[in-house]
C-alpha cells in the first residue's frame, strides 16, 4: 500500500502543477486590477509545453518529498515550498513581479522547516544567510544599475532562499541559480534572442535554485 503513496503523490502534483499557469494568471489579473490597468492575454503561458513542464517539475519535486521527507510535516512544507517557487517564476515572467504575500508565506513554511530539520540554532544560521545573499544581491543591484536592473523582489527572494535552505544546501541552490541564469543568458546572445541591455526576470532562476537546494536537502 505505501508504495502506491508516492504513485499517488506525484499524479497530484502533476495536476497542481498543470494548472499552474491558471492559478498565475489569477493573481496577476488581480494585482493589475488592484492598479486599475488591464492585463492583455497572452496564450503562451497556456500552452502545452509550459502546462507539460511545470506538471513534471511540481510532480518531480512532490514525489522526492513523499520518497524522501523526514516526517509528514516537513514533506509537506517542502511540497508547498516548491509549488510555490514555480508559480513566483511564472508570475515574474509574465508581469516582471514577485508577490509579497507569496514570499511571507514561503517565509514562513522555510523558518518552520529549519525548525523542524535543524532546531532553533539551524533557523538563527539560516538568517544569517538570508542576510548575507540580501545583501549580496543588493550590492550586485548598485553595480549594475540599481533596483530597476535588480528588483526589490528579487532581493528579497535570494534572502528567502538562504532562509529556507541554510548551510550547505545554499551553496548548491546558489549555484545553480547562477548556471542556470547564465546559460540562459549565453544561448539568448548567442542566439540573438537576447542583447546585452536586455532585462531578463530573476525569479525564475531563483526559484529554480531554491528547488535544486530543497531537493539536495531531501537526498541529503
Amino acid at each position: 500500500m505505501n508504495s502506491l503513496i508516492p504513485i499517488f503523490v506525484g499524479a497530484l502534483g502533476a495536476a497542481a502543477g498543470f494548472f499552474l499557469p491558471e492559478l498565475s494568471e489569477a493573481i496577476c489579473r488581480y494585482k493589475y486590477r488592484r492598479k486599475d490597468k488591464t492585463l492583455s492575454p497572452d496564450r503562451r503561458f497556456f500552452s502545452l509545453t509550459v502546462r507539460l513542464l511545470c506538471a513534471l517539475l511540481n510532480a518531480a519535486g512532490w514525489v522526492l518529498c513523499a520518497l524522501r521527507a523526514q516526517s509528514l510535516s516537513s514533506a509537506l512544507l517542502i511540497g508547498l515550498i516548491w509549488y510555490l517557487s514555480l508559480l513566483l517564476g511564472l508570475i515574474d515572467v509574465r508581469v516582471r513581479l514577485i508577490p509579497n504575500a507569496l514570499l511571507l508565506v514561503i517565509l514562513a513554511a522555510g523558518g518552520t522547516l529549519r525548525v523542524l530539520l535543524s532546531g532553533w540554532t539551524g533557523l538563527v544560521s539560516s538568517l544569517f544567510y538570508m542576510l548575507v545573499l540580501m545583501v549580496v544581491f543588493l550590492t550586485v543591484a548598485k553595480f549594475v544599475g540599481g533596483l530597476w536592473c535588480v528588483g526589490a523582489g528579487d532581493v528579497k527572494l535570494a534572502g528567502v532562499l538562504g532562509l529556507v535552505l541554510g548551510y550547505p544546501a545554499v551553496v548548491l541552490g546558489v549555484i545553480f541559480m547562477a548556471v542556470s541564469m547564465g546559460s540562459f543568458c549565453a544561448v539568448g546572445l548567442l542566439t540573438k534572442k537576447l542583447a546585452k541591455t536586455s532585462m531578463i526576470p530573476m525569479a525564475p532562476f531563483l526559484s529554480l535554485g531554491l528547488m535544486a537546494g530543497l531537493a539536495a536537502v531531501l537526498l541529503a
